[in-house]
């Protein structure tokens, strides 16, 4: 049986095994940590090169983009992730002011620049910058000021991400570009085209569309309309009478008159009508939208009251009035320039009617207009084929039946119609400056036949050629008078030119000065229907006339009507008093003729004596009369 002392011994070697396992244990431990230790030893030694190598690459990395960046000619700012600027290239540097860089180690690049439509300062939430960070994409940024110029400049900027070897955005490079000038230049060309555009469609007196606009606008408004299934109207307008405004008071108070005349249409316009000036005195309006032609009667009614109210322009107080002609789509045209057309010959149309009123197109309008038309190309063809003749007729002295002249007049010998008198043509030809030509033709046959049956030793006497005021007007008149009287030989003194009173009167300052010269090569002067213009004395007494004619329209009913006989007697006491010759035309009867002898008139001219005759039928007159 173990002793007190065997089992303490027990214990105590039970103890030391247990000692010894832990020691051993222990031993181990220390083993493990001289391994661990080792290992941190070797993994930071490791990790101090890997952080060398990385710091020195870091820094290569960064020359490099130093060396790139101070290679470029542009200013560059390189940023950071945190939106501070990391560095800035030479040309940068010579600009920058170090007022404006509030952080010197490291200012924000929202602190330097300044971006168009953004707050002013700028702010980190308002840096469009970020976009680049978040996206990694490059993107096209402009500045209207940057910090490093001395004044505002528009400033155009490349920003691209820079990537490390993890591809992870860690900054941005930002090349500027001054595209100041470049804009300047854009904006200076985008102003004159701005500038042509509004030359090119609007009129620089009145600021109104111009003729071009027009055209446009009325093309446009028509398809609204086919699409709408609407009706539009427009009015042609023009101004009565507006050139006896320029001809007297001169083109700067004609300038206010239409000026004036555009801001009085204005105010009778509804909102969505629109007023054209298409040149001269001429304006027009679009109506859209139209509920019945009533509505355009109404505005022309509203336009003619408005313009007939005097205007006090500069010290003159002036009158005008206007006419207008409508037409209406679609009722009278499905196309713009039957439009035109038709709404123009109905102001023409207003005109003919005594003016200062309104007119539609009709049908019947319509067929005039075309007939018109016709007649001007026949006209064109007609001297193109020299269809027109000379007609002469004989102008006799009654208490002796002497010959004192022929007067020239134009026929029309149209190859299917025959013998046309110039009622049919000539206001046609007036209107359309056709009556230069025919003048230019009737001028020269006359001449040319004159000097020929002189040649033949036949006494006509004094030609007597009508003038158009067209033809006096033109500023070679003169000239080619003189050129044709040389060719074939016309003595001056043989010479008459007509002019009706109402054609001398239009512009008479002008008119003096043109048959002075005639008066001077030795051209007599008549003054033709006279008594049916209304001429002022004052101005009649300064013109060189050397005859009157008394206009056939007083002779018709002498001597039984009263008033006619009047005005005869008066004419023949003016010329008289003036020392004028005087002449009747349209003498047809005895009576008529009688009448004028015993009133001092002896000079007579019409069917009493005879008709308007061929140059065949006259040279016969010629002949009978020499015997």
């Amino acid at each position: 049986m173990p002793t007190e002392s065997d089992r303490e011994i027990s214990k105590l070697k039970r103890e030391l095994s247990l000692y010894k396992q832990t020691f051993e244990q222990h031993k181990n431990i220390d083993k493990k940590y001289n391994e661990v230790v080792d290992k941190l030893k070797e993994s930071k030694e490791t990790l101090e090169l890997k952080v060398q190598e990385r710091t020195k690459d870091l820094k290569e990395k960064q020359r490099f983009l130093e060396s790139i960046v101070n290679g470029i000619e542009d200013p560059v700012i390189v940023i950071n992730k945190d939106y501070s600027i990391n560095m800035m290239n030479r040309v940068v540097k010579d600009y920058i002011h170090e007022e404006h860089i509030k952080d010197k180690n490291s200012p924000k690049c929202y602190e330097v620049l300044q971006y168009r439509d953004a707050p002013c300062p700028l702010s980190f939430i308002d840096c469009p910058l970020k976009k680049i960070i978040s996206t990694k994409e490059s993107t096209k940024t402009l500045y209207c000021r940057v910090m490093y110029l001395d004044s505002p400049r528009e400033i155009e900027a490349i920003s691209s991400p820079l990537f490390d070897d993890e591809n992870d955005c860690y900054g941005i490079i930002q090349v500027h570009r001054d595209i100041t000038e470049h804009v300047q230049t854009r904006r200076d060309l985008e102003k004159q085209k701005n500038e042509f555009n509004y030359q090119a469609h609007f009129d620089t007196l009145t600021d109104l569309p111009n003729r071009l606009f027009f055209n446009e606008e009325l093309l446009h408004t028509v398809k609204k309309s086919q699409r709408d299934k609407t009706k539009i109207a427009l009015l042609f307008i023009d101004l009565d009478r507006f050139k006896e405004v320029n001809d007297t008071l001169g083109h700067a108070c004609g300038d206010r008159v239409l000026q004036e005349s555009a801001l009085r249409i204005k105010k009778t316009l509804r909102a969505n009508d629109t007023l054209f000036r298409l040149g001269g005195d001429e304006f027009t309006v679009i109506m859209e939208n139209i509920s019945n032609p009533e509505d355009a009667s109404k505005l022309a009614q509203r336009i003619v009251v408005e313009l007939e109210n005097p205007m006090k322009i500069r010290h003159n107080t002036i009158y005008i009035s206007s006419s207008i002609g409508i037409s209406i789509y679609p009722d009278d045209a499905l196309n713009t320039s039957d439009l035109i057309r038709y709404a123009d010959s109905a102001m023409y149309k207003a005109k003919e009617d005594g003016r200062n009123n309104f007119k539609f197109y009709s049908s019947e309008l319509g067929k005039k207009v075309t007939e018109k038309f016709d007649l001007e190309v026949s006209i064109r063809n007609a001297l193109q084929n020299k269809e027109f003749v000379v007609y002469y007729q004989p102008q006799v002295e009654a208490t002796t039946n002497r010959l004192l002249g022929v007067e020239a007049l134009v026929r029309w010998m149209h190859p299917t119609l025959g013998l046309i008198t110039p009622d049919k043509f000539i206001k046609i030809a007036e209107e359309t400056g056709l009556v230069i030509n025919i003048d230019d033709e009737v001028m020269h046959m006359a001449m040319e036949q004159i000097s020929l049956w002189r040649h033949n030793n036949l006494n006509p006497g004094t030609l007597a050629l009508n003038v158009s005021v067209k033809q006096l007007e033109n500023k070679h008149f003169v000239q080619k008078l003189k050129e044709t009287m040389k060719k074939f030989d016309c003595n001056p003194e043989y010479l008459e030119i007509e002019v009706t009173e109402s054609n001398i009167m239009k512009k008479p300052q002008e008119n003096i000065v043109k048959l002075n010269i005639l008066h001077k090569l030795g051209i007599k002067i008549a003054v033709d229907d006279f008594g049916t213009g209304y001429s002022s004395l004052s101005y009649l007494k300064k013109f060189p006339i050397s005859k009157l004619k008394i206009d056939q329209s007083f002779i018709r009913e002498l001597p039984e009507n009263e008033d006619d006989s009047a005005i005869t007697k008066a004419v023949i006491a003016l010329s008289e008093s003036l020392h004028l010759q005087i002449i009747a035309e349209g003498v047809e009867t005895k009576e008529q003729k009688d009448f004028l002898i015993q009133n001092s008139c002896p000079n007579i001219q019409g069917y009493y004596y005879s008709k308007p005759l061929s140059s065949k039928d006259m040279e016969a007159f010629l002949r009978k009369s020499s015997l």
